[in-house]
């Protein structure tokens, strides 16, 4: 990976780090949509959105509590896609990279959250002072700072280095080790779906999550299924649903 493109997906995480795009907070760490940055950047798009389909059936049932984030899904993708982009690795060995980066890159969101109490006591301070100015800055322009100095400079080195890194440790690793890790990556998706299983907690409602994996299933035996129809078909039995449960309630409140 040359140095720009290690910058470039660096000031990719600043973006959603910094609160820059609020709104999008979500949905730019996905890793799909963190794949298809990295394929853009690298010039390799349809390898990099084959790798990152794993991830995201892991990270998918993921739920923030408050403030707590248990993995950066963002940086923990960019280091597996990449590698398996750059090296060849097959997507369920890049997981089992994704994932402890993942873990221990989130650690410099505690970093981050434990400096911007700084601004914090400024902006107590600027409104004591009646300073709006200062407050608006204490709001945006410090804390975008402070995440552009502990993020871009770390992430670039650590992009830079880090699939060539990852590429020399699992050129000495035993294929029978690297079957393993890409044995445990692909079971590793389960645990995005046991985590849907547990979000969902209505009783009522998984036997729409049941009932969808086995229409998937025999929807195979048609031939090849776009996950776009198969999106559509849900949205449609989601909106009957809301409808027929809008409708009884109705009743019941007419009643």
């Amino acid at each position: 990976m040359t140095i720009l493109a290690a910058f470039i997906l660096a000031m990719w995480v600043w973006l959603y780090r910094s609160g820059l795009f609020y709104s999008a907070f979500g949905l730019d760490r996905q890793p799909l949509v963190v794949g298809l940055v990295v394929g853009i950047v690298l010039g390799d798009v349809p390898t990099a959105m084959v790798a990152s389909v794993p991830l995201q059936l892991i990270y998918m049932g993921l739920q923030n509590t408050g403030g707590a984030i248990p993995t950066d899904t963002c940086i923990g993708s960019i280091v597996g896609i990449s590698t398996a982009v750059l090296s060849g690795v097959s997507p369920e060995t890049a997981v089992t990279i994704a994932v402890p980066v993942g873990l221990v890159a989130n650690q410099l969101m505690n970093l981050l959250y434990v400096v911007n109490g700084t601004w914090v006591h400024r902006a107590e301070k600027a409104i004591d002072k009646y300073d709006l100015g200062e407050l608006s800055r204490c709001a945006t322009i410090y804390p975008m700072l402070t995440a552009f100095i502990i993020y871009v400079p770390l992430m670039t080195f650590l992009f830079f280095k880090g699939p060539d890194t990852a590429q020399l440790l699992l050129s000495v690793i035993p294929a029978a080790v690297i079957r393993g890790l890409g044995a445990v990556g692909a079971v590793l998706p389960a645990l995005g779906f046991a985590l849907i299983v547990k979000t969902i907690g209505s009783k009522k409602l998984l036997p729409f999550f049941v009932g969808a994996y086995f229409i998937t299933v025999m929807l195979k035996g048609f031939g090849n299924i776009n996950v776009a129809l198969l999106a559509i078909i849900g949205a449609v039995v989601g909106y009957v649903y809301i409808l027929l449960r809008n409708g009884n309630n109705a009743e019941e409140v007419s009643e």
